[in-house]
């Protein structure tokens, strides 16, 4: 009976020793690799007379319950381990595929926003404003100026040489060309302020042209001067805050370039290099045909054939991450993306602000015109609601050409805040 207690015995701790041995000593082992089933044996065969036998059988069953104990705990870690890698390589693969629509849009909304600009319906009215042959308050500039010196300084007196000869100057003044040059900010002013100059000199040696007269000529000429001054001042403070605008667009440009090239060379995209006569978006239009969902899919299903097993079929994520450092770091400078987007929706908040404080300084400049009968109310009153059309319709161009709600929605399938190491 010892005997074969002893053979049971010897045969339990033999298949004790295979169990142990299943668990792989390389560095490619997964959880289901590991048995952690031990042969049980029971006491009944064991001689309740034989003390040394009980013994025995108490030691063997102690030792086999804890080498269980740590067999479950290794799969455990080991298990924790891949599903802790496997989680890490569904954010990477996740995030940067939602990157390249985001960046796509991101590029989409610039190149919008800046397309805008190029047709900017209020600039081109006050630019009609500021012709000194426009009739678009009713009036034009070069007939008021000529009439006010014959009705406001001659009297209607037209006929005498002298009189002639200031009608003339004035009419050369109106129409030098140096006025007309595309650098006058504001020609109207200018010409008023040579015309003035001119009749006070001429009035030295012309005694018919009296001093109360110039005065009051030069109060009517001072209402067009302020009328324009505020028109041409709120394109003054427009032209500006775009040229501010637009170099802020162009920084962004500049910082999602640097960005896009760091992601080229960590996914083997091609990116053309920014130089002498290549500009940014020529640059960038190529990449973006290859900087695809579709195209980044294909690039993780090679990643995942390269890395699975040929034995257990199972993708080995930690090696694939630790192959990849680029990889991860592209995920972990995601939030370089989320700050261009933000900087992004401040510009365009900036120029709709633009917009609108344009718009207001128009209104005003019209209503100065109102305020000091040169023109009609009625004309001007259709010209504001005309003005204001124009307005909401810049607007909307701004909204359809960017598209920032989509920009936005996408940016936030991206977990930026989660990093890979």
């Amino acid at each position: 009976m010892k005997s074969k207690t002893l053979s049971l015995l010897i045969i339990w701790l033999s298949t004790f020793s295979v169990t142990e041995a299943q668990v792989p000593t390389d560095n490619k082992v997964f959880s289901q690799d590991i048995d952690t089933s031990v042969l049980e044996i029971h006491p009944e065969y064991i001689d309740n007379q034989d003390t040394f036998l009980l013994k025995l059988y108490d030691t063997v069953r102690i030792l086999s319950k804890g080498d269980k104990q740590h067999a479950v705990a290794i799969y455990h870690l080991l298990e924790s381990r891949e599903l802790t890698n496997l989680t890490k390589y569904a954010l990477v693969k996740s995030n940067i595929l939602s990157s390249a629509e985001t960046y796509h849009l991101l590029n989409k909304a610039i190149i919008g926003l800046k397309s805008v600009f190029a047709t900017d319906s209020l600039d081109d009215f006050v630019v009609r404003l500021n012709r000194l042959g426009s009739t678009e308050l009713g009036f034009s500039f070069n007939d008021r100026v000529i009439g006010l010196v014959k009705t406001t300084l001659l009297h209607g007196k037209t006929h005498g040489k002298k009189n002639k000869r200031i009608i003339k100057s004035v009419n050369s003044i109106i129409n030098d060309t140096l006025f007309q040059r595309s650098d006058k900010l504001m020609p109207p002013v200018e010409i008023i302020s040579a015309v003035m100059t001119s009749l006070r000199t001429s009035s030295v040696h012309n005694k018919r042209i009296k001093p109360e007269r110039l005065d009051k000529l030069e109060a009517e000429l001072n209402k067009y001067v302020v009328y324009y001054s505020a028109l041409n001042g709120g394109r003054r403070q427009f032209q500006y805050g775009l040229g501010v605008i637009e170099e802020e667009l162009s920084t962004l440009n500049k910082n999602i370039y640097i960005q896009l090239s760091f992601i080229a060379d960590a996914l083997n995209i091609p990116i053309a290099s920014v130089g002498r006569g290549v500009p940014l978006n020529m640059a960038l239009k190529p990449f973006f045909t290859r900087y695809t969902k579709t195209s980044l899919q294909k690039f993780f299903d090679s990643l995942e054939v390269q890395y699975t097993s040929p034995y257990t079929k199972q993708i080995n994520y930690g090696m694939m991450l630790r192959a990849n450092d680029k990889m991860k770091e592209v995920n972990n400078q995601l939030n370089d993306l989320v700050q261009q987007i933000k900087k992004f929706d401040n510009i365009d908040n900036e120029y709709l602000t633009l917009l609108d404080s344009y718009y207001a300084q128009i209104v005003r400049s019209m209503n100065i015109v109102a305020d000091s009968s040169l023109a009609d109310n009625k004309l001007i009153m259709a010209k504001q609601k005309r003005l204001l059309e124009m307005k909401n319709n810049e607007f909307r161009d701004v909204k359809a050409a960017v598209d920032l709600k989509d920009l936005i929605n996408n940016a936030h399938y991206i977990k930026y805040r989660y990093k890979v190491f």
